[in-house]
């Protein structure tokens, strides 16, 4: 945020009282003017808190996954990132008011290979109410890692997976 200061307004929403603690005191300590902190269950905050249209890009980074079995079948009832919170939470926020295309920018890091693909298959998934998809993967100049390091990516029914360094 610091360095688009003057440039761009940005949000950390986090559920855990000591994350968002230390999200404000950098943001203090560091002087940006420029960040919102919010405490809150982003299911709740993004639905009923944040304007139709208004976000350019939602990133979501090592989100917790359901299954820490390792087990894609288990189920936890607490679990933030399903089909309903990107259709209903995610998608409006990021949809233009009106519908026009394109909308924003959806970003999920992770080192869990295995949930990435859920979510992938779960992004693909999701269409809105015309049929057309929710989600798709940005197109055209491939991503590059860091260094001479080219970042590869495997499809998921349409939706990029990128492996390596962002």
């Amino acid at each position: 945020a610091l360095q688009e200061a003057g440039k761009a307004c940005w949000a950390s929403l986090e559920l855990r009282h000591d994350r968002v603690y230390r999200v404000f005191a950098r943001m203090v300590l560091n002087d940006v003017s420029n960040l919102c902190v919010v405490g809150g269950d982003a299911s709740q905050v993004m639905r009923q808190h944040v304007k139709a249209g208004s976000v350019a890009n939602v990133c979501i980074n090592f989100p917790e996954p359901p299954h820490h079995s390792g087990s894609v079948t288990a189920e936890n009832a607490l679990h933030l990132l399903t089909a309903d919170f990107f259709l209903n939470g995610v998608w409006p926020a990021l949809v233009p008011p009106r519908g026009e295309s394109p909308g924003g920018k959806l970003t999920i890091y992770s080192d869990n290979h295995q949930y990435c693909g859920t979510l992938a298959r779960t992004l693909a998934a999701l269409r809105g109410p015309g049929g057309e998809r929710v989600f798709e993967s940005v197109r055209g100049a491939e991503c590059s890692g860091v260094g001479d390091e080219a970042a590869t990516f495997e499809d998921v029914d349409g939706v990029r997976l990128y492996h390596g360094i962002p």
